[in-house]
């Protein structure tokens, strides 16, 4: 996962696959990563309701991407509502 870290395209590809260890069941049926640029993370969510829930939760997030990476990965996080992708 480190060697990954250092291409935003694999680690985006390592994010999307281990997404439900990383933050559980509940998180990975209502968002998903799309996006991984300059240690910014864009997620997809389904609703507004959803991007407002979980933008008070994202350092939580943060914290929890970043320990099972086992480095700073992300920074910050956005979400962005995709009704079709979550």
């Amino acid at each position: 996962l480190r060697k990954a870290a250092g291409n935003e395209e694999a680690a985006l590809t390592f994010l999307d696959s281990l997404w439900t260890e990383i933050v559980g069941l509940t998180l990975s049926s209502r968002c998903s990563p799309v996006r991984l640029e300059n240690r910014e993370l864009t997620l997809a969510v389904p609703t507004e309701n959803w991007k407002r829930e979980l933008t008070e939760m994202s350092s939580i997030m943060i914290l929890s991407i970043n320990k099972f990476w086992g480095l700073k990965l992300v920074e910050t996080i956005n979400f962005e509502v995709h009704q079709t992708n979550c």
